[in-house]
């Protein structure tokens, strides 16, 4: 039971007679100042339990029992959390809305004016690194490395892929391109049963076909080759995933040894590691003498679904053949990039975007106030499928975005899959968007072009789910299984 004070009688009554108000809830209470938030509605007797508030030309929702209900609600978001984002922006109108989490709420926008306002908002109000760092717990996995600016090594894994790999592509992309068949004959080199099909879970095979290709990027070939060094690649990404959602919900004093113990108890990290040093330091020595996945998952299903699709796409592909393995080759696939980006529309892989964590009270401009350390986002999901944004969003409409043949070029890069704006959130805000997006587009479509004039497939069970959500992930349904055969 909590104490009712004679300050919280009174600001009880306060709040009660502002016709604004619909409702109170106390998130914590200490004996100290006390933190009140908006969320569902009030009830007799009860002061610790959901309500809504409306304030100023905002609307915010969110579900906030007291602490403890809190701490279950996170909990129970990570299997709902599509559907709260949902249901909240269904009654939000427009309008911002909040859903908690542990100690924390996410005010989500979806207004343009609002969204720029965060993408112009400075970063020590405004920042997204702080999340990440949250998030990935990278200081534990990435031996002490932080994702902050004021990190000296943050500059370099950006550096590398905003620079480096899009000043390079053009010679990257003939050796990706034989990595890609490579991947394919070890993947298929064996059929199941005699009429040679081979069964695969599309995550899977698009983790193992995006893993290589990384390796290759990123620590070179010689590296990618060593089995064992690729067999630790796998392991340490596991291990990262399985220590990222075991330190989310571990208390700050003891997160730090568990999540060293879970890192480095195998020997992965510390091979990688190793075997990392010993290749940069021969490098150096020798100076001069050496020379991502369920997006592709996503993609086979509909290719499945849709077979129809399959015969203007494999025309675009073979009509672009005999073309240099360059970028170019690759910008001119029309028809494959609305494909990806229309895919990408309704399976965004995470159901908002925009992530940035207040480090200063922020106010929008249409009085809506955001405290320090929430957070804002936008829930790019439902907003792909709001019609105010796009027409029949529910259909799958895979030449969507090919743009006219009268398109100004204006219109020609705003239509392209790696080309951010308000209503496509996919890379995040056009200000700031995905450094990697480039390196996605060119390997996905490489991948697709495979599948598409090497292979014939098809989904093992058509009526399952098309994906589950996972703490505002949405990934392929994990019994999902498209069957393959090698075209004669």
């Amino acid at each position: 039971m909590l104490k009712v004070t004679n300050f919280l009688a009174a600001l009880i009554t306060q709040a009660l007679s502002d016709e604004r108000f619909s409702g109170i809830c106390i998130s914590y209470w200490d004996g100290g100042d006390l933190s009140l938030s908006t969320a569902g509605k009030l009830e007799e007797k009860h002061l610790s339990i959901s309500l809504t508030y409306s304030y100023q030309n905002s609307f915010i929702w969110a579900r906030a029992p007291g602490f403890l209900g809190q701490w279950f609600t996170s909990i129970f978001d990570h299997v709902v959390a599509s559907d709260h984002i949902r249901h909240a922006y269904a009654e939000a109108d427009g309008k911002p809305f909040t859903i908690p989490g542990i100690g924390k709420y996410k005010t989500f926008i979806t207004n343009a004016q609002q969204l720029d306002e965060v993408e112009r908002a400075p970063q020590d109000q405004l920042s997204f690194n702080p999340i990440v760092e949250q998030q990935l717990a990278t200081h534990i996995i990435f031996h002490g490395f932080k994702f902050d600016p004021k990190d000296p090594r943050h500059t370099i894994p950006v550096h590398s892929l905003r620079v480096l790999f899009k000043k390079n592509i053009h010679s990257v992309i003939p050796l990706l391109k034989s990595e890609v068949s490579l991947v394919f004959e070890q993947e298929f080199e064996n059929a199941t049963n005699n009429s040679g099909w081979i069964k695969k879970q599309p995550f899977t095979l698009s983790q193992h076909l995006f893993e290589r290709l990384t390796n290759v990027v990123m620590v070179g070939k010689e590296l990618a080759d060593d089995p064992t060094f690729s067999r630790n690649v796998t392991r340490f990404i596991r291990n990262s995933r399985f220590a990222q959602e075991i330190l989310r919900w571990t208390p700050f004093l003891i997160g730090e040894v568990i999540g060293r113990i879970l890192m480095e108890w195998d020997g992965a990290k510390e091979m990688i590691y190793g075997r990392i040093m010993e290749l940069l330091w021969e490098r150096i020595s020798n100076d001069g003498k050496t020379d991502e996945k369920p997006l592709i998952s996503f993609a086979l299903m509909y290719l499945c679904k849709y077979p129809e699709y399959l015969k203007p796409l494999k025309e675009e592909i073979i009509r672009l053949e005999h073309e240099p393995e360059n970028e170019a080759k690759y910008d001119s696939m029309i028809l494959m990039d609305s494909f990806l980006k229309e895919t990408s529309r309704l399976q965004p892989l995470l159901s908002f975007t925009m992530a940035r964590k207040v480090l200063k009270p922020f106010t929008f401009a249409d009085g809506t106030h955001v405290p320090k350390n929430n957070w804002i986002c936008a829930p790019q999901h439902v907003m792909n499928l709001d019609e105010a944004n796009y027409s029949s969003p529910h259909t799958f409409d895979p030449f969507r975005f090919v743009p006219s043949p009268e398109a100004s070029v204006e219109e020609v890069h705003a239509s392209k899959f790696t080309t951010p704006s308000h209503n496509f959130l996919y890379w995040s805000g056009p200000k700031r968007p995905c450094t990697g997006r480039y390196f996605v587009s060119v390997t996905s479509k490489m991948i697709l072009a495979e599948f598409i004039t090497s292979y014939e497939f098809k989904l093992e069970n058509p009526n399952l789910p098309e994906c589950f959500a996972w703490n505002h992930m949405l990934l392929p349904h994990p019994r999902t299984k498209i069957l393959f055969r090698r075209k004669s």
